[in-house]
């Protein structure tokens, strides 16, 4: 019997009580007895009121406590649906299993069919399930810690796939041979998204490390080109310069030598020195212009290459085109 029905036995049995004191007793009738009797009924009745007392303030208590449990409860379930965590609990003893709404929305199963442990490994991903089995079994085993912490993939009836991670604890009963698994609680929360950005930074890091690799390559190159260039240009500067400057220097000393008898020839005499020291000047020039074309830094790099191949087109009369994308602009000389 709880207390208030206790209360309310109590209060009962003193009312008869009154009552028969009421019907035994004759009118007029008063003596030492009766006022004893009627003592005690007034006492009594002070404890009927005490009672009462007692029982609303109980009644008011226990239906606070009850209230403040479903408003806890009511929170509690807002922030388990707002954080989209499923819940689930697992009976060994009864073979039952509990799966909460947001578990069953995540996985895609209805809410009228039963939720079982081997339902639960067919929906997930063959690549994982041998993996996560074994976790599970980890768990189970009385000679472990029973808890269970994966992450895997969810191959859902639609054909979709998604991550879930759990995490739960498993309980047990009795010591050494006869312990045994009762019961397993635990949360699973929905990674998909998580797994989505984690994906695509990784897929940006490898984007990263191949574009770092091409310029790294690209660098190499470079550099091998800028030697090969410099030999070239070694190369042109002795076998070609140096010699035609060599042979301007003869031919001046030649004429310094034997210079013309009349001074009227000495120009007709130098008119080649002078020829060759302009087809010089013209090739030096051209030299300059190829090792960093000024269009570079004032008009960019594609105006600087069609231009250099309009001059190439001009020397060899070939039909060369050029296409191009994504062409810095000006470039400068140092």
């Amino acid at each position: 019997m709880v207390p208030h029905e206790r209360i309310t036995a109590v209060m009962a049995g003193c009312c008869v009580v009154l009552t028969g004191l009421g019907i035994v007793l004759p009118p007029g009738l008063f003596t030492t007895e009766v006022a004893a009797d009627r003592v005690l009924a007034s006492m009594l009745e002070l404890v009927i009121a005490w009672l009462v007392i007692r029982q609303k303030q109980s009644a008011r208590q226990i239906t606070a406590a009850q209230q403040a449990r479903n408003e806890s409860e009511v929170r509690l379930n807002q922030a388990i649906h707002l954080a989209k965590v499923g819940i689930f609990d697992h009976d060994h003893q009864a073979e039952t299993l509990y799966w909460s709404p947001t578990m069953r929305e995540i996985y895609g199963i209805p809410s009228d069919e039963p939720a079982s442990l081997e339902g639960y490994i067919q929906l997930i991903h063959p690549l994982d399930r041998d993996t996560v089995v074994a976790a599970i079994r980890q768990a189970h085993d009385p000679s472990g810690d029973g808890l269970y912490a994966v992450e895997h993939r969810l191959l859902r009836r639609d054909g979709t796939v998604r991550w879930v991670g759990f995490r739960s604890r498993t309980f047990f009963v009795g010591d050494g041979l006869a312990r045994k698994p009762v019961r397993t609680m635990g949360a699973m929360i929905d990674m998909t998204e998580r797994k989505q950005v984690e994906e695509a930074l990784h897929q940006g890091q490898r984007e990263l490390q191949q574009s770092q690799a091409q310029l790294q390559d690209l660098t190499a190159r470079l550099i091998t080109a800028q030697d090969s260039e410099r030999q070239r240009i070694a190369r042109d500067l002795h076998d070609d310069f140096s010699q035609r400057l060599a042979a301007l220097a003869l031919d001046v000393a030649s004429l310094q030598r034997q210079p013309p008898l009349l001074p009227e020839f000495i120009g007709t005499a130098l008119d080649p020195v002078r020829e060759e020291l302009r087809q010089l000047s013209n090739d030096l020039h051209d030299l300059a212009y190829r090792l960093h074309p000024p269009l570079l830094k004032h008009v960019g790099l594609q105006a600087a290459l069609e231009d250099h191949i309009q001059k190439a087109i001009e020397r060899t009369r070939l039909r060369i085109s050029l296409k191009t994308k994504d062409l810095p602009g000006s470039m400068p000389l140092n």
